[in-house]
């Protein structure tokens, strides 16, 4: 709910990412071979293969939480905080799209 900062430091190979070992390729049950990269992270004293694919996200309920330069370098924050203002323009926005189509065309020319 809370990233906070410190964040737990189980997370941080997740964030690093940084042991890339590249695994034979596999094949799928129609015979045809598909390539398939994972890298491997050591959580909590395991060694875990993480699908290329992979992708974290954390949730936090400050707008712009503060994490120290070494943890901000390895995520990217992203406000999806609404304001009643944002609202207000997106809504006349739509209204005068729906009831006034040519203003709206002039207006983004």
């Amino acid at each position: 709910d809370d990233c906070e900062d410190p964040l737990p430091p189980l997370i941080y190979p997740l964030l690093n990412l940084c042991n890339t070992n590249h695994r034979p390729t596999a094949k799928e049950e129609s015979g045809k071979e598909r390539s398939t990269t994972y890298r491997s992270v050591r959580l909590g004293g395991q060694e875990v293969g993480v699908s290329s694919g992979f992708a974290l996200a954390l949730r936090c309920s400050q707008a712009t939480p503060d994490f120290r330069p070494e943890i901000q370098t390895r995520v990217t924050v992203i406000n999806f905080s609404v304001t009643h203002e944002s609202l207000l323009e997106q809504l006349l926005t739509e209204v005068v799209r729906c009831e006034a189509p040519q203003m709206e065309s002039r207006r983004l020319t």
